[in-house]
């Protein structure tokens, strides 16, 4: 799959027993062929962009 801003995709492979979802912020080449897109954010963009924008510690 080829990863744009607002993808929904899975995790295809892990190491360990971990499922994980997420919501792409950005275009990730180095994600493609990797991870299994499943759906698009059309609506709550304004969410994402705050999760995107939020600091990780």
């Amino acid at each position: 799959a080829t990863y744009y801003y607002n993808m929904a995709a899975m995790f295809e492979k892990s190491t360990e027993d971990v499922s994980a979802k997420y919501a792409s912020a950005g275009g990730y080449p180095f994600w493609d062929g990797n991870y299994t897109v499943f759906g698009q954010v059309f609506e709550g963009l304004d969410v994402l962009d705050k999760i995107s924008a939020a600091e990780v510690t």
